[in-house]
């Protein structure tokens, strides 16, 4: 029992089993191809990205401000993500028989929402203005956004 325990621990240490350095499927090391010179940080910056709707949790905290800060009269809060182009979208209303409240366009980014329209702007200026990951989206907003084009996408979901 004594010998197993001191090889387990002899692995784990790392005084056993000799990792191979991987190599691609035409036999080339995968370190080798990356140059020595550049800047690691650099060549990840280099490969796409894909865009990728905002996670059900942070869309849950954002509805969760919603309904703790009182922002409409009836609990009723709704939040979609969605991504449209190269940007990850969340939209948030109040949908209530009377009607629907207008859009709130949020902007997912690294944990972020950013407040993209009048209605969310006034919500990330004053309501929301002490929480953590809220902010507002630099003026003028960037030519791939397109709120009119927001507005009917989100449209075609209710």
């Amino acid at each position: 029992m004594l010998k197993l325990l001191v090889v387990v621990a002899s692995l784990f240490i790392g005084g056993g089993m000799a990792m191979e350095e991987p190599r691609g499927a035409d036999g080339f090391s995968a370190v080798a191809a990356v140059d020595p010179g550049a800047n690691p940080e650099a060549q990840l910056d280099e490969e796409p990205q894909e865009v990728s709707e905002a996670p059900a949790y942070r869309v849950d905290d954002l509805t969760f401000l919603y309904l703790t800060h009182e922002v409409y009269l009836e609990p009723y809060v709704s939040c979609r993500p969605k991504v449209l182009g190269e940007r990850s979208y969340v939209a948030c209303w109040n949908e209530t028989y009377s009607g629907r409240s207008p859009l709130n366009f949020w902007e997912y980014d690294g944990g972020d929402f950013l407040a993209l329209n009048d209605p969310a702007r006034v919500l990330a200026e004053g309501k929301f203005a002490s929480e953590q990951h809220i902010g507002e989206a630099p003026l003028p907003l960037p030519l791939d956004i397109d709120l009119d084009q927001l507005e009917r996408a989100y449209s075609l979901m209710m």
